[in-house]
């Protein structure tokens, strides 16, 4: 199982810029017998990467994810786009889509990136804030399987007309 001694060692090697060091530490997860260990491994990385980036307001170390699991990635996403929204800092709204590109399969980058429109709108909606709005649907262009896409445009028609 994993352990705190390891969150430790990321972020020590995070403040050092030891990437390699990090890069170790996921490839020792090979060994793990249960793909739920090795998931929950990299998830904790991303975790302590995303919280070092958020700490030192340094959102190009996010870029630094290599291995999304699916079962984590929407929670990934959420933390870096609501970062986003809470500072209004353009540079966390850059790095979403380098980072969507990691994802393994284009079926969960674009379930992802939709929804990142819809939580765009709902926040401009929420915060009376027209320019979230302005950009979630700038990027309904980047959902490039039709069914998201089309269940994107639906539900935030629906939102933004209530």
């Amino acid at each position: 199982m994993i352990s705190t001694p390891v969150a430790q060692k990321i972020r020590q090697a995070l403040v050092v810029n030891d990437w390699e060091g990090i890069n170790s530490i996921i490839s020792d997860s090979a060994h793990y017998k249960e793909r739920k260990d090795r998931m929950l491994l990299q998830k904790m990385v991303n975790s302590v990467i995303i919280e070092y980036a958020f700490q030192n307001n340094t959102p190009e170390i996010a870029l630094s994810i290599e291995t999304i699991p699916p079962e984590s990635s929407e929670e990934l996403f959420s933390l870096i786009l609501k970062h986003y929204i809470k500072t209004g800092d353009e540079k966390w709204f850059d790095i979403l889509f380098p980072i969507s590109e990691k994802l393994g399969k284009k079926s969960l980058q674009s379930k992802i990136i939709a929804f990142i429109v819809k939580e765009l709108i709902s926040a401009g909606i929420a915060e009376s804030k027209p320019e979230y709005i302005d950009r979630g649907i700038s990027v309904l262009n980047k959902i490039n399987f039709r069914k998201y896409r089309s269940d994107c445009i639906i539900e935030c028609a629906h939102r933004i007309t209530r």
